[in-house]
C-alpha cells in the first residue's frame, strides 16, 4: 500500500507492507505513481527486468539509497519502473538490498506524467514496524 503525506515544499510517500522490504518497494513504487500514470494491475508480458543493487549502513540509507538508484536509472536509460520483484536484504557486515526492477522505456504517447522527482531525501525518512505491518517513508525532492 502507498500513502503520500503533506509536508511544506516537497512530498512524502509512505510505503507499508507484511515485511521490511515490502515497506521499501511500496515507498519506490509510490515515486514512480508520483511521477507518471503507472497502472496498480498491469500486463507484465512486454515489461523488463533490470537488477538493482545498493547498499548501506541502515535500513533507511537502504532505502534512500534504492530510490535514488531507480530515479538515476530513470534519468539516464529512461527507465520507468512498475515494481520491483524478489527484493531481499542481505547483511554480510554492510547492508544491501537487491531487487528486480520491473520497467519499461518512457514514451511520451503511453506514459501521463505527473509530478518531477529529483531526489529522495533523509528528511522524515523512517523504516520500522508497527504492531504487524511494515512502514516506510521519505520525503522527496519534487
Amino acid at each position: 500500500m502507498i500513502e503520500f503525506f503533506e509536508h511544506k515544499a516537497d512530498v512524502g510517500i509512505r510505503g507499508i507492507g507484511k515485511t521490511k522490504e515490502e515497506a521499501i518497494k511500496e515507498v519506490c513504487r509510490g515515486v514512480f505513481k508520483l511521477m507518471f500514470n503507472i497502472p496498480d494491475v498491469y500486463g507484465d508480458s512486454e515489461l523488463k527486468t533490470k537488477k538493482i543493487e545498493v547498499s548501506g549502513s541502515n535500513d533507511v540509507e537502504l532505502m534512500v539509497n534504492f530510490i535514488n538508484e531507480a530515479l538515476y536509472l530513470f534519468d539516464v536509460e529512461n527507465s520507468v519502473f512498475f515494481d520491483f520483484l524478489d527484493v531481499k536484504i542481505k547483511d554480510n557486515g554492510k547492508k544491501k538490498l537487491i531487487a528486480k526492477g520491473l520497467y519499461d522505456f518512457f514514451d511520451e504517447n503511453k506514459f501521463e506524467v505527473g509530478t518531477e522527482v529529483k531526489a529522495a531525501t533523509f528528511c522524515e525518512a523512517k523504516v520500522y514496524k508497527d504492531k504487524d505491518v511494515w512502514i516506510a517513508q521519505c520525503v522527496v525532492d519534487v
